[in-house]
């Protein structure tokens, strides 16, 4: 029988990490809303699942919803 190998994915890597926006500019109408993704990978390209994202918004009037999110087997928390 041949052995089972587990892969565990090392800790979260700014360089292979993405943050994307769809769309990626909206209105300052206080209506138009954007989604945020996020996915963790680390320095080998694997996705990183559980751990836990939060986003705070910069200058402006940006409510962002859900403040925090935790990442899934995609490694994406949006």
């Amino acid at each position: 029988q041949a052995p089972v190998v587990t892969y565990t994915a090392g800790t979260p890597n700014a360089g292979t990490s993405t943050v994307t926006a769809s769309p990626e500019s909206v209105t300052a109408d206080g209506v138009a809303e954007s989604t945020i993704t996020v996915t963790l990978k680390d320095a080998n390209n694997n996705v990183v699942s559980g751990k836990t994202v939060s986003l705070t918004a910069g200058s402006g009037n940006s409510t962002i919803t859900p403040a925090s999110a935790v990442t899934g087997a995609n490694g994406q928390a949006t």
